[in-house]
């Protein structure tokens, strides 16, 4: 885990204790880059996370565990995935290490935006391209980095730097080369925040060769997670019917505020389909739209519990 002095890492022990050493298997080895006395530190703090992951792998090359999980210190994190409540705490919890250990790297934002499916142009000076500082600083300094490689049309991977590697994957690369390039964060003359986004991207393409890599984003949760829906199209639809929520708070937070509202009372029953509860007109009462985002609420509970169910191994006795 990268962190900072300032970082609140209590959540660690309080919610993962029981799958921490010495009562679990996970060794917690938690970085802190602005505290030369922590037991675990960057040599400099310099090129933010990046830093400290190279360091992590660096440190422990001849004792690494079967899984190898990067993350950030906060739970809590728009980028942390939305079906799991952006709780970073649960997407250790659940992620599967077997497919890690299969495919080597799994990024662990199952979401494609930002980040996919096609990213980073690297060859392509277009106004979108302009925009994305990170394409014209991995472009002008491909050849610094990968000096036998030719540098791919597009990199592409979900945002934001927190991702799983196996044990197999991470010594197929030699130490040396980790430590090149740990060396050149700490020489380049790129911001902190620059040089760390230049490996936001390019994590994928150090562990797999491929500049793209964005699996669907419902078998990222099934394969990584456990958290399987009946297919892309169900997927969908929980999605669907969460922007359907936002949409209605967003009409009750609006209706709220007027002066004068009053609230109508709503004939509307609580078992009533959502279907038939988001299709509500402009007039209709704060109680009509609570019981729309009441009902939707309980269709998305009730997907997301099955996706959890079918994502569980199936143990049979004889």
């Amino acid at each position: 885990m990268a962190s900072t002095k300032s970082s609140s890492i209590g959540w660690v022990d309080e919610e993962l204790k029981d799958l921490l050493e010495p009562d679990g298997l996970f060794r917690k080895a938690l970085y802190v880059a602005d505290d030369r006395n922590a037991p675990l530190h960057p040599t400099r703090n310099k090129g933010n996370e990046a830093n400290i992951y190279l360091s992590y792998i660096i440190d422990h090359y001849d004792n690494l565990a079967d899984v190898s999980i990067f993350v950030h210190p906060d739970r809590w994190a728009w980028h942390n995935n939305e079906l799991m409540d952006n709780d970073l705490a649960g997407m250790i919890r659940y992620l599967k290490p077997e497919t890690v250990v299969r495919d080597g790297y799994m990024n662990l934002r199952c979401h494609w935006v930002p980040g996919c499916p096609d990213w980073l142009f690297l060859h392509q000076d277009t106004a979108e391209n302009i925009q994305k500082n990170e394409r014209k600083q991995i472009s002008e300094r491909w050849s610094e980095l990968f000096p036998l490689d030719e540098m791919p049309q597009v990199l592409s991977q979900p945002c934001c730097a927190q991702f799983a590697v196996s044990r197999d994957r991470i010594l197929a690369i030699p130490k040396q080369r980790y430590v090149y390039l740990r060396t050149w964060i700490l020489r380049t003359p790129l911001q902190d925040y620059h040089s760390g986004r230049v490996f936001e991207y390019l994590w994928q393409y150090i562990f797999t060769g491929n500049g793209v890599v964005c699996p669907t984003m419902h078998t990222c949760y099934c394969e990584g997670f456990g958290i399987c829906f009946d297919g892309e199209e169900q997927f969908d639809k929980w999605f669907e019917l969460r922007y359907q929520k936002a949409e209605m708070e967003s009409r009750m937070r609006k209706l709220r505020g007027k002066p004068g509202q009053e609230v109508a009372k709503s004939d509307k029953s609580d078992k009533a389909s959502h279907k038939a509860l988001v299709e509500l007109g402009k007039d209709a009462s704060v109680d009509d739209m609570q019981a729309a985002v009441t009902a939707l609420k309980s269709e998305m509970q009730r997907l997301r519990d099955e996706a959890f169910l079918r994502g569980r191994p199936v143990h049979h006795y004889y």
